[in-house]
């Protein structure tokens, strides 16, 4: 990348009030970057995360915005260009789930259309938002949250796959359309996460003890992962030391995949 860029510059996080959301701006903040934190209704706990930030020296600004609205996702870059003056880094995270088991036949057109709007849509609109923008800085990062459930079918959620694959495949494009514009483009695919959505989704089980039991279970490794071990390789992929990684797609599935 040209001079125009450091590889600490600022970053936007979505859905940085939730569990891997928030772990992704304390890692990119203890990197050196300033962040754009971006909630919807939870804009208190964005707040707290702001001051978390600003203790550790460096600038944090809360963005609040629907990004099922596509207006709003469409104006997000550009706030938080506004509010940091530069933007190295666009990570979309923002995410929602079911609590139950919802299968085909059963799941609505309207949560079908909602989970593709937050999981897919947004990120495509953000995306295009902070392109130009890495164009005339000379290079950027754009990291997408994807899941596993992207790689392989998780009974009971159709429009969560449906979205999550999706992204996968946008993530590639970008990286392979900006490649020789300096602009990277990386997705990491987190399996099950301790985070408060996984707790839901446990705790609206019939049965939450063994429901919790399968979720450890799910993986070699014996246990769920933890926010920060998903936030720390986004922070990676951000950073220059990923310099020569794009299109790449990074499993963080405590061995879930390998079966």
């Amino acid at each position: 990348m040209n001079g125009t860029t450091s590889g600490t510059g600022p970053a936007l996080v979505t859905g940085a009030s939730g569990g891997i959301g928030s772990a992704a701006v304390r890692s990119l903040a203890a990197t050196g970057r300033d962040v754009a934190i971006h909630a919807n209704r939870n804009a208190e706990t964005a707040e707290a995360l702001a001051a978390e930030v600003a203790a550790l020296g460096r600038q944090a600004v809360v963005v609040t915005a629907d990004l099922a609205d596509r207006e709003q996702a469409r104006a997000l870059v550009p706030r938080a260009v506004e509010a940091l003056g530069d933007l190295d880094v666009l990570v979309n995270n923002a995410g929602i789930d079911v609590r139950r088991p919802t299968y085909l036949l059963e799941y609505e057109e309207e949560l079908w259309d909602r989970m593709l709007a937050i999981h897919l849509t947004a990120a495509y609109l953000t995306g295009r938002a902070v392109i130009p923008h890495f164009l005339a800085r000379g290079g950027g990062s754009i990291v997408n949250v994807a899941s596993i459930a992207g790689v392989v079918a998780w009974p009971g959620n159709c429009g969560y796959n449906a979205a999550k694959a999706g992204l996968i495949n946008l993530t590639r494009t970008i990286a392979t359309e900006f490649a020789d514009k300096m602009i990277r483009a990386n997705c990491v695919c987190p399996g099950i996460i301790d985070t408060p959505l996984s707790r839901e989704y446990i705790t609206a089980a019939d049965d939450p003890v063994e429901a919790e039991h399968e979720a450890h279970g799910a993986q070699p490794i014996g246990r769920m992962g933890r926010p920060e071990e998903i936030g720390e390789v986004i922070a990676f992929l951000a950073s220059p030391s990923a310099s020569f990684m794009t299109g790449t797609t990074v499993d963080v599935d405590g061995g879930f995949l390998a079966l």
